[in-house]
């Protein structure tokens, strides 16, 4: 009886050391060799998050989202949407709709993830950074108020430095808008100036001392409904 109560626990530890050999790094290790480990788009500013086997993306308002190129890091072997296989930074796909990505690791296990991309809708920030005034003899302006985004009329305050002698100046209002979507259409009594680009300035020729105008700075944000418009009264009369 002895003899076989012996064979008997031989037998059962090898049966568990069997087992925990199959498992070396456990169940649901992080060291997982079919894990995506980081996600992206290339030549996209995209907000992007892992969690489980969902990732969320979020891209920018007009972003084409029917051939991204994913950037990511993965301990498998292989990336497959379907039967495409994936190489990062290089292979286009379809992300209009939630994309299903396996990975495969070099042991032969596959995990499954989701990737659902959300286009993030259009800015409605249509307020200026910044706005300056200088002329074509190296003077530069305050306004009065001071620059404000939130403050929408002011008028030309005091040169840092005075002209030579009198005559035509050519004056360059800088607008920056605060998003880099914004468009800008500058218009003035008299004379107009359109800026559809953002960080073009807008330069203003005033052919005399004594000249004042009032430039009217309408800025549309992104989704083309929101606006903010903003009023410049210039007034030359100590240049003479």
């Amino acid at each position: 009886m002895g003899k076989a109560c012996g064979l008997a626990y031989t037998a059962l530890l090898g049966a568990a050391m069997l087992v925990l050999a199959g498992c070396p790094n456990g169940m649901g290790s992080p060291n997982s060799s079919d894990s995506l480990i980081s996600f992206s788009f290339k030549s996209v500013t995209a907000t992007a998050s892992i969690n489980g086997t969902a990732i969320s993306v979020t891209v920018p308002y007009g972003t084409n989202v029917g051939a991204l190129v994913a950037d990511f890091d993965s301990s498998g072997a292989t990336v497959k949407a379907g039967q495409v296989s994936l190489t990062s930074g290089s292979t286009p796909l379809d992300y209009s709709q939630p994309v299903s990505l396996t990975v495969m690791g070099s042991d032969g296990s596959t995990k499954t993830y989701t990737v659902t991309v959300t286009v993030a809708p259009p800015s409605t920030n249509a307020l200026l950074a910044s706005a300056t005034l200088a002329d074509s003899n190296g003077g530069t302006y305050t306004f009065s108020p001071s620059f404000s985004p939130t403050s929408y009329s002011y008028t030309q305050g005091s040169p840092t430095s005075l002209p030579s002698n009198g005559g035509a100046y050519t004056y360059t209002l800088t607008l920056i808008p605060q998003d880099q979507t914004a468009t800008i259409v500058v218009t003035e009594a008299g004379v107009s100036g359109t800026d559809a680009k953002f960080g073009n300035d807008f330069t203003l020729k005033l052919t005399k001392p004594g000249t004042s105008a009032t430039i009217t700075a309408t800025v549309t944000a992104q989704d083309g409904s929101t606006t903010q418009t903003y009023d410049f009264a210039l007034d030359v009369l100590f240049r003479g």
